[in-house]
């Protein structure tokens, strides 16, 4: 039964009339369906999406990668030199020596196995995550959950009245659209 009419029945500022909670649901979600597919361009989601992906994504230059991984290379080696006059000159005992060479050895490994990874993407020409995206996944997987998700519903309505003729009229919240009568 209708709120306003429970609330205000002496005061006739509305009629006795019910409707179904769960049908007027089911063409609520229906209309916003419509209405999402209606205008929804979906290059320009595409692209929307694309420049949100490239600002979130760490820029990268792989080739300024390469360099500070080359650059970490050769700092170890260096250190790798220190540690070796240090063990020859007394500075420090053979126990010691093994395990920072051990140490810097298995660093130096790692970055070096980096730089290899690298530049064979690099030769490769990886597509990148933002290429593999699937745009039309993505806005059918909106669509079907639109049903679920009661707090999007509430962000799009502002009110939904019931006239005497059974009719549904939606509110929405943004001024695109004039209220919607469903039948």
């Amino acid at each position: 039964m209708c709120r306003t009419y429970q609330r205000f029945t002496n005061e006739r500022k509305c009629t006795c009339h019910c409707v179904r909670v769960d049908i007027v649901t089911e063409e609520i979600i229906e209309k916003i369906k419509a209405i999402c597919e209606q205008y929804l361009d979906r290059d320009k989601c595409a692209e929307a999406a694309k420049a949100k992906l490239k600002k979130a994504a760490p820029k990268r230059d792989p080739e300024q990668e390469a360099r500070q991984i080359e650059s970490k290379i050769n700092s170890l080696n260096a250190k790798l030199d220190n540690v070796y006059s240090d063990k020859l000159s007394g500075a420090l005992d053979e126990g010691d020596f093994q395990r920072i060479y051990a140490k810097i050895k298995q660093e130096r490994l790692s970055l070096q196995e980096k730089l290899k990874n690298l530049s064979r993407k690099q030769k490769e020409g990886s597509p990148s995550k933002i290429e593999k995206i699937d745009m039309e996944a993505l806005i059918k997987k909106f669509l079907d959950t639109v049903d679920s998700n009661k707090e999007l519903l509430v962000s799009l309505i502002e009110r939904i009245e019931l006239t005497e003729e059974k009719e549904i009229k939606i509110f929405f919240r943004f001024s695109e659209l004039a209220p919607q009568n469903l039948q």
